[in-house]
């Protein structure tokens, strides 16, 4: 797999804070645009509920069945310290 580019498996999208870039599978760089104002208004939602300031967000999209994502860990040197996730499944 090293060095070799393969598809992302599904449609995938970043929004967040300038500068909050995310890099992953050292080769797949996101650069968020700006937040819009519902997905600022759940971020806001999620910041009450766990007191933590989350700066970016990344949607992903399955498609079909055949859409995936891989197994991995989300602790990466771009992800930055004391990293926390949360997530939102939408229908």
């Amino acid at each position: 797999m090293l060095g070799k580019t393969i598809p992302v498996p599904r449609l995938e999208c970043i929004y967040g804070d300038e500068g909050c870039d995310y890099l992953y599978s050292k080769n797949v760089l996101l650069k968020p645009l700006s937040w819009t104002s519902s997905l600022a208004q759940l971020r806001d939602r999620i910041t009450a509920a766990t007191g933590y300031s989350f700066r970016i967000v990344i949607g992903n999209q399955y498609r079909s069945g055949q859409d995936s994502i891989g197994w991995h860990s989300d602790n990466g040197p771009s992800m930055g310290f004391n990293l926390a996730i949360a997530s939102v499944s939408l229908g």
